[in-house]
């Protein structure tokens, strides 16, 4: 009886690992991009629906986009429209797995003002898993009276130290001296072309000015803080190498990062030098009508856009 078993040489081996090793090299990218592709379409869904949202509140409101009162999450455009979500997922971006514990120790003495992120505090009252990833148009300087928002002196409580209930939860936040006011939505020229909401690297209040839409580890005008860097997505933009924007008329739609350095030169906002980020800066203003050269914004504002 023939006893002899047959087996691999050692040269079949090594020719099928580098055959499985070559397949691997081959499809893994491939695997990572259809992951980042389908992360890009979930964001893009969340910000056609956080869009849509804004538009009903408006519609409630008197025609006029949500204002920003408060300080912190209390303050946040998107909390003011969460009556009008079925689905508090969409406020988180898939691309920024940040959770606000994470951020606690480091963010609570930070130097633009201490954010407080300990489970119940003002800018995390429900103990969220994750921070919330997209910001509103309240300018490319932060609140410069170029966006969906115009500074509104507060003459009734300014710096005031109010209680406010989150989701069942009382927590503290203090009355802003200057009102963050929504404009008239049907005062935007060209509501197809100006940027509602989108993508952001920002905290409590999240907007899209330059400094937020910067990537970590992009040259910047003003050094990050600790707190900053730790909320920063790392990569270029947050969306698969750009943003998911939606615009006033309620469409959404992904725009490549754009690395150039802006020259916006607004000394109150600190932001000179950040990148511009988005294809056309022109879509900041409320006012721009699709098509002209307002304030030097092709050029990225080389005047502050005063």
């Amino acid at each position: 009886m023939n006893t002899t078993r047959k087996a691999f040489t050692l040269i079949e081996l090594l020719v099928v690992i580098a055959i499985i090793a070559i397949l691997a090299a081959i499809l893994f990218p491939v695997f990572a991009q259809a992951k980042a592709a389908a992360k890009k379409t979930a964001s893009l869904s969340n910000t056609k629906e956080l869009a849509l949202a804004h538009i009903m509140y408006a519609g409630d409101y008197d025609d006029t986009f949500a204002s920003s009162w408060a300080k912190g999450f209390a303050g946040d455009f998107s909390f003011f429209v969460q009556p009008y979500i079925k689905n508090f997922n969409v406020l988180t971006n898939p691309d920024r797995t940040i959770s606000p514990s994470s951020l606690a120790s480091v963010c609570a003495n930070d130097p633009w003002g201490g954010w407080y992120f300990t489970a119940g505090g003002r800018d995390n009252p429900t103990n969220l898993p994750l921070l919330w990833g997209y910001g509103f148009n309240n300018g490319p300087g932060y609140n410069d009276d170029l966006g969906l928002v115009r500074d509104i002196a507060n003459n009734v409580n300014p710096n005031q130290v109010i209680t406010v209930n989150i989701g069942g939860v009382s927590v503290q936040t203090t009355v802003r001296a200057t009102v963050e006011g929504g404009i008239p939505f049907t005062s935007v020229v060209s509501p197809a072309s100006v940027l509602m909401l989108g993508s952001t690297n920002g905290l409590p209040l999240m907007a899209l000015d330059f400094d937020d839409l910067r990537p970590a580890g992009q040259p910047a005008g003003v050094i990050d803080t600790p707190c900053e860097s730790a909320a920063r997505v790392h990569g270029l933009g947050v969306d698969a190498g750009g943003y998911c924007m939606a615009y006033v008329d309620g469409h959404s739609k992904w725009v490549k990062y754009n690395p150039t350095p802006s020259i916006y030169t607004n000394s109150s906002n600190g932001s000179a030098f950040d990148p511009l980020a988005i294809p056309d800066v022109c879509q900041y203003l409320s006012n721009w009508d699709g098509s002209s050269d307002m304030l030097g914004c092709k050029e990225g504002f080389p005047n502050g856009g005063i």
